[in-house]
């Protein structure tokens, strides 16, 4: 058996099996037949007839007898047989095109899953919306139109006033170089913990937007792109693109899944897409347990209990997401038809011993892994779990099995995006370690014990002075804990809290625990003064700065957080 193309590329998809029969057309005006054995969102396994010649590099155009779909492939490995020759080909990527001929989640998802970066720029008119891509993840998107500025974002979501608007726009008119978000803070719009929640909030309106579009033209900038002053976006690529496909006309839906009524859909065995995170409604979850690899969406429609309306529109949501694919499948995993009650039972004892254990377990044992796996165990590890708990691979278990592999699932993703994130793992392995140092016996070792928060201490010191604040506060939080009646460990605490975001209350409660330790250090005060000034809370920063003047008379910085609380109470 001749195999040509490096096998690196041959392995670059997971496959599904699917059978579809296809065409592919050549520059050499060729057409060859050819029949899916396997497809992922990168592309095809194709069997093609004996004797065919092709070879790597070679660009086709493929379209299906069975749907109305035609992609541009381009060949990445052959494997000639006897009896056959199979082809691996990938789709290319349009560049450019018009959004009328284009499935804009097809196109979305390809972007994410080549892990590319650059500006989806769509232009419909004078009209200008861009979506920016870093190594395959949506990070934020941009508008030229006003309708899509973030403060006439927040109006039409009732999350500020027309007065505040007003201000905000005035305000920017007159620093046209300052950002909005500068405003919002400022006039008290917004809290600056909230930033990036809005961040998220604009960018999935903008996305929206443009699925609504029926007409324009789009185009792939690859390349660096703008630096993303806000923290990464807390919604994930697969929710910002479903969010998109629901804004789709009923008419257009109709006209995109037409072609497609009578095909049998499955429920997808691609980790790439299976295990997505997506927040599906209650009507797409039922709509999906009604995939079953055999049943097409004309069937589906008319077997249902939902109206047409709902079992289309949640089916373009399930197409769209990758969740659900064209094409009969053959079951990998869950239970079969063919499984006898003692395998079922067998399948229910795993899932309780798992979802029984699942607070007991760190990250690493969740995943069955060393604290030393690299990224590739790590990524295999999660596939294999993944498989074995994924909600929607278990259709035959007795009543409450679906909560508890929901509850299994949601842990086992969690501990994989943590660990698979540098950083964060980083951080979640110091805290570990800081808590295996906690555990020790106080009558045993008291002595350690003692140490140990000193360490901790220290430890928490060299973070604060690399500014990692979160990994800071959880050392002096553990210090606090060992040795609860030392008033600084709580102050350090308090202080590195007050710097992470959305940690404002937690902040308050160590500073008020370090005076309480030691309720004439006027320093404490200060720093809880502060924070309540950051909470824009003048009242009890005002309480608070007094207090600390009362114990040291000769403080300039309580005096200034007076002069503080009044010019914010002023402004109001």
């Amino acid at each position: 058996m001749k195999k040509t193309g490096k096998n690196k590329e041959r392995r670059r998809s997971r496959r599904v099996r699917r059978r579809l029969n296809a065409s592919l057309s050549g520059a050499d005006n060729r057409n060859l037949y050819a029949q899916t054995v396997d497809v992922s969102s990168f592309g095809f396994k194709l069997m093609l007839e004996p004797g065919v010649s092709v070879a790597p590099g070679d660009n086709y155009n493929i379209s299906f007898n069975e749907i109305n779909s035609v992609s541009d492939v381009r060949v990445v490995w052959v494997s000639k047989r006897s009896d056959c020759v199979f082809v691996g080909v990938e789709k290319i990527l349009p560049g450019q095109g018009n959004i009328s001929r284009t499935s804009l989640s097809e196109l979305l998802f390809a972007l994410m899953d080549r892990g590319v970066s650059g500006e989806l720029r769509f232009t419909r008119g004078s009209t200008i919306k861009s979506i920016f891509i870093d190594m395959g993840n949506i990070v934020f998107a941009d508008s030229n139109q006003e309708f899509d500025t973030l403060p006439a974002l927040l109006v039409r979501a009732g999350r500020i006033s027309q007065k505040d608007f007003d201000k905000v726009c005035d305000a920017q008119m007159k620093s046209p170089d300052e950002k909005v978000d500068k405003f919002l803070v400022e006039f008290g719009c917004l809290n600056a913990n909230d930033l990036a929640a809005v961040d998220a909030f604009r960018t999935k309106e903008i996305v929206k937007g443009v699925f609504g579009w029926s007409e324009g033209e789009f185009e792939f900038l690859e390349g660096q792109i703008p630096p993303v002053e806000s923290s990464r976006l807390d919604i994930s690529n697969a929710d910002l693109i479903v969010s998109g496909v629901r804004m789709t006309s009923l008419d257009r839906l109709k006209e995109i899944l037409s072609p497609i009524v009578d095909i049998p859909l499955s429920v997808s065995t691609d980790p790439l897409h299976l295990f997505q995170s997506v927040t599906l409604t209650e009507d797409e979850k039922a709509v999906m347990k009604c995939v079953d690899g055999r049943a097409s969406l004309r069937q589906i429609v008319k077997d249902c209990a939902f109206s047409e309306e709902t079992v289309l529109r949640a089916a373009s949501v399930l197409t769209g997401s990758y969740l659900v694919e064209l094409g009969e499948s053959i079951p990998e995993s869950g239970v079969s038809e063919g499984e006898s009650i003692s395998e079922v039972a067998e399948i229910e004892a795993r899932i309780d011993r798992a979802h029984f254990q699942l607070d007991s377990k760190n990250h690493y044992e969740i995943l069955s892994l060393a604290s030393s796996a690299g990224h590739n165990e790590i990524r295999k590890a999660y596939y294999s779990m993944a498989r074995d708990y994924h909600p929607d691979l278990h259709h035959r278990l007795g009543k409450g099995y679906e909560s508890k592999l929901n509850d299994i699932f949601s842990r086992i993703n969690d501990a994989h995006d943590l660990l698979s994130d540098e950083s964060r793992r980083k951080k979640y392995d110091e805290t570990l370690e800081a808590k295996r140092l906690g555990s020790m016996s106080t009558s045993a070792k008291g002595q350690r014990y003692k140490q140990s928060a000193g360490d901790l201490y220290k430890w928490g010191n060299i973070k604060y002075g690399k500014d990692d604040f979160a990994a800071a506060a959880e050392m002096f939080r553990m210090a606090a804990r060992l040795e609860p009646e030392k008033a600084l460990y709580h102050f350090a605490a308090g202080k590195a809290l007050a710097l992470v975001p959305k940690k404002l209350k937690e902040a308050e409660e160590c500073f008020l625990k370090s005076i309480e330790k030691e309720p004439y250090n006027s320093r404490y005060f200060l720093e809880l003064g502060k924070l309540y000034l950051k909470a824009r809370l003048p009242t009890r920063a005002k309480k608070i700065f007094t207090e600390a003047l009362n114990i040291d008379p000769d403080s300039d910085a309580a005096r200034q957080g007076l002069e503080a609380v009044n010019a914010l109470t002023a402004k109001r």
